[in-house]
């Protein structure tokens, strides 16, 4: 889950909540501003106070952070680097945000893309290689899109888990106390790590426990942000009260 740092200060719980359902929590700037635009202070400062906010609040310090609508370039990213954060990109798009919000975007608009997204899972588009998949938890409209095509998800990919173990990132946060199982450890394939699955989002599914100290794998659940492998599926709700 990516969190905007303003809205951890301001309902804790959310944060909370992400860790204890052993999501991966990650983070998405301070307020949601285009980073390009700003200075290099005000890069650091959107990127830095969100780490310190998630660590605050959960105990944990992420590694991994998304632009506000995936605005970067390579002063933004280099920026990122020295707080040690990785940034976090999606290749899809189900533009559920902007459903009866932006111009010609209906719930037939969205339905659609999740359709084609699925179709994806089974005529061999994400054979070798994965996608990430841009959703939101914005309010009851883009979460109904989601729960509505998650059965449909489920039945087209083969594995539903989170983005550091996707990834092979067994230690997401500064913390190298909380671990996360490789990809083959996850899927019961290996003991050890080498998964070849790329892309990367989200965090929430059958993957390891973010409780500090844990290291154990969780079962598979509907989570906030999901990734789903098998040929590789990524289905990100970016953060808990993202507004985008």
């Amino acid at each position: 889950m990516f969190y905007i740092g303003s809205n951890v200060v301001n309902w804790p719980y959310g944060a909370l909540r992400g860790v204890k359902d052993g999501h991966h929590i990650a983070g998405h700037t301070w307020s949601h501003k285009m980073m390009t635009t700003l200075t290099n202070q005000e890069v650091l400062a959107e990127l830095y106070y969100t780490q310190k906010a998630i660590k605050h609040v959960t105990g944990i310090t992420p590694k991994h952070w998304r632009p506000a609508l995936g605005d970067l370039d390579d002063r933004v990213r280099w920026i990122a680097t020295q707080l040690n954060l990785t940034a976090i990109i999606w290749n899809l798009d189900t533009f559920d945000w902007a459903a009866n919000v932006q111009a010609g975007v209906t719930n037939e608009t969205v339905d659609k893309l999740y359709q084609d997204f699925i179709a994806m899972g089974t005529n061999g588009t994400f054979k070798e290689s994965g996608n990430i998949v841009l959703s939101h938890e914005i309010n009851n409209q883009t979460m109904d899109f989601f729960m509505k095509h998650y059965p449909a998800i489920k039945k087209a990919y083969s594995h539903v888990m989170d983005v550091a173990t996707c990834m092979n990132i067994t230690t997401p946060y500064v913390e190298t106390s909380v671990t996360f199982p490789t990809f083959d450890q996850a899927v019961g394939t290996s003991s050890s790590s080498g998964s070849s699955a790329s892309g990367a989002s989200g965090a929430s599914g059958a993957g390891a426990s973010t409780t500090p100290g844990a290291s154990s794998v969780k079962a598979a659940s509907a989570g906030n942000s999901i990734v789903l492998n098998g040929p590789l599926f990524i289905a990100a709700l970016f953060g808990l009260l993202v507004l985008v």
